[in-house]
């Protein structure tokens, strides 16, 4: 919208400099201003660029020097709101005074190549394209101004943050120095540390994740995993293990995921729990149209390398069907002892849950 705004202008401008009978002042502001600017961008013969010099805020100091203090324009140009309005004044000066249009041409030609335009390419063009090549470094120095302000807000708010020092020390991991080749894996904020997430997940078993909001530790663990069908058990050899492919019964109801203890049975099953799981659960019960008898279940779990008895029952042919749901700290392994004399006993639906 600026830039359709301005080149209006310059269309007008344009339109009036084809006028043959401008006078010699405009000549004079013209070549005074843009000859003092241009010598503002150059030191010892040497030419800078636009960027490396002049921004839009100080557009019009230049203009303060170059006319203003000259007596060339009144200096109640300053007064103007910002550098825009105050170029668009100097080109009304211009038109009324009036200037030939091969020394404007001229003087639009050293401006240009004194804000970093390719001379050759300058020199080549019509004062039609200098005049569209002036609207065009209008709206640039514009859009430069606009980004400082963004560059200077962003500054701003990178002034409130917090800093953090990041830093690699030496890692020991289960009592045995690392060598890694992790970098900055370690950062400390206001006397609070803090461990990359690729670092931590590198040694421990489960990984941890950021995802919508939240922290998750093995988020890829379900919460209820069926000891049976996963294939989490081990050892029990002499107890029936019963894996979709049969049945038994407790309570008149059919059960095709468990372990039965046959008469005059005892071993020990073993579940693997990966530090993964609080819990284990299960159906307890007198296996359907079995003898009397009795029987007992001991269930412990491992802490520190130490057997610790969770539960423990003593078991007889008329105890009823019973689920049980018990702590196990989230260990690495769970112990059943299961036992029966003169008759069956099971468990069904054996499940892990975190």
């Amino acid at each position: 919208m600026l830039k359709n705004k301005y080149q209006e202008k310059i269309g007008w401008w344009r339109e009036k400099t084809r006028n043959p009978t401008f006078a010699a002042v405009a000549g004079a502001i013209a070549g005074v201003f843009f000859t003092v600017l241009a010598g503002m961008f150059t030191s010892a013969g040497h030419m800078y660029l636009v960027h490396d010099v002049i921004t839009y805020d100080s557009i019009s100091d230049y203009i303060q020097v170059a006319m203003v203090s000259q007596g060339l324009v009144d200096e109640k140009i300053l007064s103007l709101s910002n550098p825009q309005e105050q170029i668009e004044m100097i080109a009304q000066i211009l038109h009324q005074n009036g200037k030939g249009e091969k020394e404007i041409q001229n003087s639009l030609q050293q401006f240009l190549v004194s804000l970093g335009r390719d001379e050759p390419m300058v020199v080549s063009c019509s004062q039609d394209e200098l005049l569209d090549e002036l609207a065009v470094v209008s709206t640039e120095f514009l859009e430069q101004a606009s980004e400082n302000k963004q560059m200077r807000e962003k500054l701003d708010e990178y002034k409130t943050k917090q800093m953090a020092i990041l830093s690699e020390p030496k890692l020991h991991i289960l009592g045995e120095e690392v060598e890694s080749s992790w970098k900055d894996y370690m950062a400390t904020i206001d006397g609070a540390t803090f461990y990359s997430e690729g670092l931590l997940n590198s040694f421990l078993s489960e990984p941890i994740q950021y995802q919508d909001g939240a922290i998750y530790y093995g988020k890829d663990i379900p919460e209820r995993v069926n000891v049976i069908s996963a294939g989490l058990y081990y050892d029990g050899l002499a107890l029936d293990v019963y894996d979709e492919n049969s049945h038994f019964f407790m309570g008149n109801t059919e059960y095709s995921s468990g372990i039965v203890a046959r008469a005059y049975i005892s071993d020990t099953i073993r579940i693997a729990c990966g530090e993964n799981y609080s819990h284990i659960e299960f159906l307890l019960g007198h296996v359907d149209n079995t003898r009397t008898g009795r029987g007992k279940l001991r269930v412990s779990y491992l802490e520190n390398g130490k057997s610790i008895e969770a539960e423990a029952v003593e078991l007889s042919d008329g105890i009823p069907k019973t689920k049980y749901s018990i702590p196990i700290h989230n260990t690495s392994t769970v112990t059943i002892e299961f036992s029966a004399v003169g008759t069956d006993f099971g468990l069904a639906d054996i499940y892990l849950v975190k």
